[in-house]
C-alpha cells in the first residue's frame, strides 16, 4: 500500500496524463515516440508540456528529458525526468502533473512525492519485486484507494527536452499543416501618403543591441520596493527602478554577448575593464531567471566593489532575491530561516544576500542575534561559496565592533579549505567562465564519456584479480559522483554492494569478511559525499569507525582465550619442542589481520581517507626512542592547551636526544599538521622553528639503514611547513623554503638526493600553484634542473646512471615530478620530452626483472604528470598504459593480498584523481580562470584580514 510520508518531498519525475488511468489496466506503456497516426485534437499532456516548454529557460529545458508513452486503454501519457546533477531537482509549473521521487535513491524506482510503501521493506526485495530490470524506468501510479499500479517506460524512450519540437513536428505533421491553414489570414491595403516610400533603418549589430540593453541594465536595476531607512550615498544617487520588461531571450542576448565580452577583454581575470562588467552579467543572469548564476556574479561584483559601489550591488542583489524586503526581512522572518535544519542551497544564498542588505543600515534588533547568525553560517559554510563565507564573516566582525578574533577563525578555516580542495567550479565560478569554449553539456558528455570508458578499461585491466573488481567500480563511483553522474555512480555502488556487504560468519570467517564489512560503508559514505557536493575531507562517522573498534575488541578477546589456555606440545622438527597455546595464534585470526588490512587502505588511499594517515602497524612498532610512539599518537589530543604544551616539551628533549636536529626535525613534521587546532601564533612560531631544523647539518646522513626514512621526513617536513605558510599567506615564508630546498638538494649526497627531492617537490608545486605563483614554479623547476642535467638531454641522463637502474627509477620519477610541474604552467613541450621517456620505460619494465614495487612508483609519477596536462593526450597515454603493464606484473606478496591487491589498486586510484582533476574536467581555460580566481581570493581574504586588524588597533 501507499501511506502517508513526507509532505516535503521534492519530485524528480512527473507525470502528464491525457485522462485518468482505468483500475485494473497492465501498466506497461508501449512507446510510440515515431508514431504519424492521425490525431485531430491535441491531447491535453501534449498542450501543457507544449506551453511549459515555449515558456521555459533554455537552461532548464537542458536538465529534462522527456518520453511519450500510450497506456493499455490508449491514454496518452508523458513522463518528464530531471537529468542527474548536483543541483536540486527544479519546481515546475505543471497543472495536473503527479510528481514522484526515487524511492531510496533507486535510479529507476519512483513513488509518489509525499508518499512512502507500506509496511516497508528492504530496499533489494522491493527492486527485486518492482524494478528489477534497470533499463526500465518504474513508478507507482496510485488507483485511487490506497493501492498502486506499477507502470514502466523503457529508459532509452528518453530524450532531451530540447527535442520536443522536432517530437512535434515528426509526430503531427498533418495536425501542423491544418493548423497553419486554418490560422493563414490576408493583409488589409495600406495606402502610402509618402511618395518616397518609408525610409529603411539601417540594420542594427548584436553588439550595438548588446550595449543599449547594458545602459539600461546598469541605469535601472531590478528592484521590488525602495531599500529600507536611509540608503548609501551611492544607493541615493542611483536611480532603482526596475528596468524595462522584456522577454527572456532578450535577456540571453544581453547575457550571452556580456559573456563574449568578458571573454574578449585581453588581460587578467582581476583586470579592470572585465571588473566593470560583474553588475551587468549579474542584472542579465537575473532576468533571464538565473538566479544562482547571478548570485555568483553578485559576489564576484562585491568582491571589488569600494565604498561608492557597493550598496548598489548589495541593494540589487537582495531585491532580485526577495519580492518584498520589507516583509521578508524582518525580525520574525529572519528567526524562521535562522531555524531552518536543512536549508537547500537557494535558502542559503537568499540568507546571504538578506543579511548583507540589513547589515547596511543594521536595525536595533540585528546585533542581538549576531550569535545566532555566526553559528548559522558557520554551520552550513561548507555549502556556501568562499565568497559569501567571508563577505558575511567580515560584516560580522564588523557590527560585531571589531572582532578580530572571530574573523581570524574564519579565515583560518577558508584557507584550509582552499588548500584542501581549492575553490569549486560549480559553486563560485560562473558558467561561462567554467567551460570557456566549451558548451555546459558539451564539455560534460566529453568528461563523462571518458570515465565511463576508463573505467571499462579498467575492470578489463584488472578482471585477472577478481578481488579488486568491486574497489574499482567503487573508485570510479566515486569519481562519477564528483563529476555529477549521480545515477552511474549509485548503480556501481549497487553492483558492488552484494560482494562487499556480507554477513561475517560466525565459522570460519575470513580476513575479506571481516575487512568488507568496514571497506563498503565506509567508501559509500565518501562516494555519498560526492554525491551531496560535500567537501571530501573528515573523519568517518561513528557507526562506521565503531566497526574498527569491535575489530579490536575481538583481536583482544580472542587473544585473552588464547593465553588463558594451557600450551600443548609440538614438534618444530629435527627434536624441537615447542610450547604452542590452544586456539588461533594471531596470525591465523582474522580480525588481526583485518584490522591490518584495513589501516592500510586507510593510509594510502586518498578517496578512502584523505586526511588520516594511520599507520598500520602503531600497534605492533617497537622503535629505538619509545618517544616516536608519543609523536605518534599527538593526533588523538583534542585540547589546544595540552596540545601545545606537548609539541614543546617534545621539541626542547632534542637537548637530551643523541641525535638532537634529528630529533626536532620529527617533532616539527608531526606537529605542523596539528598547529591550526592551536591558532595562528602557534603556527607560526612553529614555522620560524623550520628553517633552522632544515639547515644543512640539520640531520646527519651517514646511517643507511635509515637513509630513505630520513629524506622522507626532511622533504615531507618542507611539504607541510608550505601548506601551514599558504594557510596564514606567509608569501616571505615561502620563498625563503624554496629557497633553502634547492639548496639542499646541491648538498645531498648522490644516494638519496631524488629520493629527497622525490618527497617534497610534487606537493612543493601543487602549493605554489594553489598561491598563484606560476613565477614560483618555473623558478623552482629551472634550479632543480639545473641540478638534475645541467647540461644535455633525458637521454644523457638515462645514460649516466644505466648501471644502476634503481637510481635511474628515482631519477626519472623526479623528471616526472618537474614534467607535471611544466604541464601546470602550461610549458607542456619541456614535460613531452619527459613523458615519452618514461613511456619508453615502462614498457622495457613489462619484461624486466624489477620489483612491482619499483614498477608501481613510476607509473604513479606517470599517470600523475599526465594528469596536469590536456585530457585528450592524457587519457590516450593512460589507456595505453593498462595495454603495456598487465596488472599481474605489479603484484606484491602482503597480509591482505586475499582482500585487494595493493599496487594495481593504487594505479586505478591515480588514474581516478586525473579523471577527476579540473585540468581533465574543466579544460585548460577554465583550470586557468579557477587558479587566477583562487589568487584573487586569498589576496582580498588576507588584506581584509590586516585593515581590520589595523582599524582594532587605532580604536584601542
Amino acid at each position: 500500500k501507499l501511506s502517508a510520508g513526507n509532505a516535503a518531498d521534492v519530485p524528480e519525475l512527473w507525470v502528464l496524463r491525457d485522462d485518468a488511468l482505468t483500475p485494473g489496466g497492465t501498466g506497461i506503456l508501449p512507446v510510440h515516440l515515431n508514431s504519424t497516426g492521425k490525431m485531430p485534437v491535441p491531447p491535453n499532456s501534449i498542450a501543457q508540456l507544449d506551453t511549459f516548454v515555449r515558456d521555459a529557460d533554455d537552461r532548464l529545458l537542458q536538465r529534462l528529458t522527456f518520453a511519450v508513452a500510450s497506456d493499455a486503454n490508449g491514454n496518452r501519457v508523458v513522463v518528464l525526468r530531471t537529468r542527474p546533477s548536483k543541483l536540486a531537482p527544479p519546481a515546475l509549473p505543471l497543472e495536473n502533473a503527479l510528481g514522484f521521487k526515487p524511492f531510496w535513491k533507486l535510479p529507476n524506482l519512483f513513488l509518489p512525492a509525499g508518499k512512502r510503501l507500506h509496511p516497508t521493506l528492504r530496499r533489494d526485495a522491493v527492486r527485486r519485486l518492482l524494478a528489477d530490470d534497470p533499463d526500465q524506468v518504474v513508478w507507482l501510479q496510485p488507483d485511487g484507494t490506497g493501492g498502486f499500479i506499477p507502470e514502466s517506460v523503457p529508459d532509452a524512450a528518453f530524450r532531451s527536452l530540447e527535442d520536443w519540437v522536432d517530437y512535434l513536428i515528426e509526430t503531427n505533421q498533418e495536425p501542423l499543416a491544418a493548423w497553419i491553414e486554418a490560422t493563414r489570414f490576408d493583409f488589409d491595403q495600406f495606402i502610402c501618403t509618402d511618395p518616397g516610400g518609408p525610409k529603411p533603418k539601417p540594420p542594427v549589430s548584436e553588439e550595438e543591441i548588446v550595449s543599449k540593453d547594458e545602459q539600461a541594465t546598469i541605469a535601472k536595476p531590478v528592484v521590488a520596493k525602495p531599500s529600507r531607512g536611509k540608503p548609501s550615498a551611492a544607493v541615493a544617487n542611483a536611480e532603482l527602478a526596475p528596468p524595462e520588461a522584456q522577454p527572456v531571450s532578450a535577456w540571453r542576448i544581453q547575457r550571452e554577448g556580456l559573456e563574449a565580452k568578458f571573454l574578449g577583454i585581453v588581460g587578467p581575470l582581476d583586470a579592470p575593464a572585465r571588473q566593470a562588467l560583474w553588475p551587468k552579467l549579474a542584472t542579465a543572469n537575473a532576468g533571464e531567471g538565473s538566479r544562482a548564476e547571478a548570485a555568483i556574479c553578485w559576489l564576484n561584483a562585491l568582491w571589488i566593489a569600494n565604498d561608492a559601489t557597493r550598496g548598489i550591488a548589495i541593494d540589487s542583489w537582495a531585491q532580485a532575491e526577495y519580492a518584498d524586503l520589507e516583509t521578508s526581512l524582518n525580525a520574525k522572518e529572519l528567526d524562521r530561516r535562522l531555524g531552518a535544519r536543512k536549508p537547500s542551497v537557494e535558502d542559503l544564498r537568499m540568507l546571504v544576500a538578506g543579511f548583507l542588505w540589513l547589515s547596511q543600515n543594521p536595525p536595533a534588533w540585528l546585533k542581538e542575534r549576531l550569535p545566532a547568525i555566526q553559528k548559522f553560517f558557520e554551520t552550513h559554510e561548507s555549502s556556501m561559496p568562499v565568497r559569501a563565507v567571508w563577505l558575511v564573516a567580515v560584516q560580522q566582525a564588523t557590527l560585531a565592533d571589531s572582532d578580530v578574533l572571530g574573523l581570524a577563525r574564519v579565515r583560518d578555516r577558508l584557507l584550509l579549505r582552499l588548500l584542501e580542495e581549492g575553490l569549486r567550479a560549480e559553486r563560485d565560478l560562473p558558467l561561462f567562465l567554467r567551460y570557456a569554449g566549451l558548451k555546459d553539456s558539451a564539455r560534460l558528455r566529453i568528461v563523462r564519456d571518458k570515465a565511463l570508458e576508463l573505467h571499462q578499461t579498467a575492470r578489463k585491466w584488472i578482471e585477472a584479480l577478481p578481488m579488486n573488481l568491486p574497489f574499482v567500480d567503487l573508485l570510479f563511483a566515486f569519481a562519477l559522483a564528483k563529476l555529477g553522474e549521480a545515477t552511474t555512480a549509485k548503480q556501481l555502488v549497487e553492483d558492488a554492494r552484494p560482494i562487499l556487504e556480507k554477513p561475517i560468519p560466525e565459522e570460519n570467517a575470513t580476513t575479506s569478511d571481516v575487512a568488507n564489512d568496514f571497506f563498503f560503508p565506509a567508501f559509500a559514505y565518501r562516494i555519498e559525499q560526492a554525491l551531496l557536493d560535500k567537501p571530501h575531507r573528515g573523519p568517518f562517522p561513528a557507526e562506521i569507525l565503531d566497526k574498527v573498534k569491535a575489530i579490536r575488541a575481538k583481536v583482544a578477546e580472542i587473544q585473552k582465550e588464547r593465553n588463558a589456555s594451557p600450551a600443548i606440545k609440538k614438534p618444530a622438527g629435527k627434536g624441537i619442542v615447542t610450547n604452542e597455546p590452544r586456539g588461533r595464534m594471531p596470525a591465523m585470526n582474522p580480525y588481526w589481520e583485518s584490522e591490518a588490512v584495513i589501516d592500510r587502505l586507510r593510509q594510502e588511499s586518498r578517496v578512502f581517507e584523505p586526511n588520516e594517515v594511520p599507520n598500520p602497524y602503531r600497534t605492533s612498532m617497537k622503535p629505538e626512542d619509545p618517544r616516536e610512539i608519543d609523536l605518534l599518537r599527538m593526533t588523538d589530543i583534542a585540547e589546544p592547551k595540552e596540545l601545545s604544551d606537548r609539541i614543546r616539551r617534545y621539541y626542547k628533549q632534542s637537548l637530551t636526544n643523541k641525535s638532537p636536529k634529528e630529533w626536532r626535525c620529527r617533532v616539527l613534521h608531526e606537529g605542523l599538521p596539528l598547529a591550526p587546532r592551536v591558532g595562528e601564533q602557534f603556527a607560526l612560531e612553529l614555522l620560524n622553528l623550520v628553517p633552522e631544523a632544515l639547515s644543512a647539518d640539520g640531520i646527519a646522513i651517514g646511517n643507511p639503514p635509515t637513509l630513505g626514512e630520513i629524506a622522507k621526513v626532511r622533504g615531507e617536513l618542507i611539504d607541510r611547513a608550505l601548506v601551514l605558510a599558504a594557510q596564514y599567506g606567509q608569501v616571505e615564508f615561502v620563498q625563503k623554503i624554496v629557497n633553502q630546498f634547492t639548496g639542499l638538494i646541491r648538498l645531498e649526497s648522490d644516494e638519496s638526493r631524488f629520493a629527497f627531492i622525490n618527497f617534497a617537490i610534487g606537493q612543493c608545486l601543487r602549493n605554489l600553484k594553489k598561491l598563484g605563483m606560476p613565477d614560483q614554479i618555473d623558478r623552482l623547476l629551472t634550479r632543480v634542473q639545473a641540478q638534475v642535467f645541467p647540461e644535455g638531454t633525458v637521454a644523457d641522463l638515462r645514460e649516466r646512471y644505466a648501471v644502476k637502474p634503481e637510481s635511474w627509477l628515482r631519477v626519472l620519477q623526479t623528471l616526472l615530478h618537474m614534467a607535471g610541474g611544466w604541464l601546470m604552467i602550461g610549458q607542456s613541450a619541456r614535460a613531452n620530452e619527459i613523458l615519452d621517456a618514461a613511456r619508453a620505460e615502462l614498457f622495457a619494465m613489462g619484461h624486466s626483472k624489477l620489483a612491482a614495487t619499483d614498477i608501481t612508483n613510476l607509473a604513479l609519477a606517470y599517470i600523475a604528470a599526465l594528469g596536469h596536462g590536456p585530457s585528450e593526450s592524457g587519457i590516450a597515454r593512460i589507456k595505453e598504459f593498462f595495454t603495456i603493464i598487465p596488472a599481474t606484473r605489479i603484484l606484491s606478496p602482503w597480509t591482505g593480498a586475499r582482500t585487494y591487491s595493493r599496487q594495481p589498486l593504487k594505479v586505478i586510484e591515480e588514474v581516478v584523481h586525473a579523471v577527476i582533476s579540473d585540468e581533465f574536467a574543466l579544460g585548460p581555460v577554465g583550470r586557468k580562470w579557477l587558479d587566477d580566481d583562487e589568487y584573487i581570493v586569498r589576496n582580498r581574504i588576507h588584506a581584509d584580514m590586516y585593515r581590520l586588524r589595523v582599524l582594532a588597533s587605532v580604536e584601542a
